[in-house]
């Protein structure tokens, strides 16, 4: 039970991370937030010297725990920190309202109007991250990841997810293979049917299925 806002949470190898509004940092390595055990690390205001008072978002992977401050700084820490701990380093991105994703080997960054990611074995404090144009005038970006190489962004404002089945025909600005939730590309209207999309925000992708989290009034 977690009597906070949620912001952001992570989760790696059985350790859930919850970043709340009020609480800061909350990580459980044994048992989860859902049975009411109580979180093995609290981290309230800092993590070493940086401030998470108003951080952005967070994600974890088998070798960076990331977080994006309330600044747009993406700190990382080489795995979850301990009390004091230093990331290892830090880049400034200038992104807000963003929201970070990682599948272990692309981290991804949205934020309202810009979707741009870095190879994680190539991440250091000097690291230039590439952008995915979907339009030329970009308005609100929900939410986009990169999944094995496949490319999901929700459209939130135009009420639509556009997916590509390879990073590199998106990152040259190939047309979407899929267009979720749209019966073209023209189509941009908000839909209350189960198979439209009224202002699609978080998305995930399992392998298999594509999950995503939209409005619906």
């Amino acid at each position: 039970d977690i009597q906070d806002e949620v912001i952001a949470l992570a989760e790696h190898d059985g350790t859930i991370v919850v970043a709340g509004k009020w609480d800061g940092l909350k990580v459980w390595e044994n048992g989860t937030p859902c049975n009411g055990t109580p979180a093995d690390k609290t981290f309230r205001n800092t993590v070493g010297s940086i401030d998470i008072g108003n951080l952005q978002s967070i994600a974890y992977d088998n070798k960076y725990f990331y977080l994006l401050d309330g600044s747009g700084t993406l700190h990382v820490w080489k795995d979850i920190p301990a009390e004091g701990d230093e990331p290892k380093f830090s880049r400034e991105l200038d992104t807000f309202e963003g929201i970070l994703y990682s599948d272990g080997k692309y981290l991804s960054i949205s934020g309202m109007d810009v979707f741009k990611f870095a190879k994680i074995s190539k991440l250091s404090e000097n690291v230039e991250f590439e952008e995915i144009q979907t339009s030329d005038r970009p308005q609100m970006i929900g939410h986009g990841i990169i999944q094995d190489k496949q490319v999901f962004i929700s459209d939130l404002s135009q009420n639509r997810v556009l997916a590509w089945q390879d990073l590199d025909a998106a990152v040259s600005g190939d047309n979407p293979d899929a267009i979720l939730g749209a019966e073209d590309p023209e189509d941009t209207d908000p839909d209350k049917t189960k198979n439209g999309l009224f202002w699609p925000l978080r998305l995930d992708f399992d392998g298999e299925r594509l999950w995503v989290g939209e409005y619906k009034f």
